[in-house]
């Protein structure tokens, strides 16, 4: 009977050394994934976005390619300063409001004078939105930099 148990217990410390080494294993796939996950995603949002332009605006074929090309620049822009780790959320929010603008003027430049007019009137719609879960995540990185501020500030 302590044979038995004995083994159950060797087999149950095996078992989960090896799935720790698993789980430890893992989160260098995780990471390269999800940079193709952001990858997909910032691209689905720019066809919608494009799409939903071409509708409202009445875009042809080449203004609906130019804009797609802006647009999908943008989104990079956009991701590679949210994933730049050595600066603030304050930075990256006005890095990311100059790409914006920078993208509304080019888009503008495309685009003809009544269509202008349209766009003007629903550009915040138009804009480069990462999602969700990634705003929720630069609002807590801001309030986590906000309070990090105010304790050095009491030292």
């Amino acid at each position: 009977m302590k044979t038995i148990i004995k083994t159950i217990a060797f087999g149950a410390f095996i078992i989960g050394t090896t799935a720790t080494i698993n789980v430890q294993a893992k989160p260098l796939e995780v990471k390269e994934n999800h940079v193709h996950t952001l990858d997909a995603k910032a691209t689905q949002k720019v066809k919608s976005t494009v799409s939903s332009m071409a509708k409202d605006l009445g875009l042809d074929e080449k203004q609906t390619s130019k804009i797609q090309d802006i647009k999908m620049h943008e989104a990079q822009q956009i991701e590679s300063v949210r994933m730049d780790k050595d600066k603030s959320q304050n930075e990256i929010t006005n890095q990311t409001i100059f790409i914006t603008n920078d993208t509304h003027s080019k888009v503008e430049k495309v685009l003809d004078k009544k269509q202008i007019a349209t766009y003007n009137s629903k550009k915040s719609s138009y804009d480069y939105n990462p999602g969700v879960i990634e705003n929720i995540k630069d609002k807590y990185n801001e309030k986590k930099e906000d309070i990090q501020e105010r304790r050095e500030e009491k030292k």
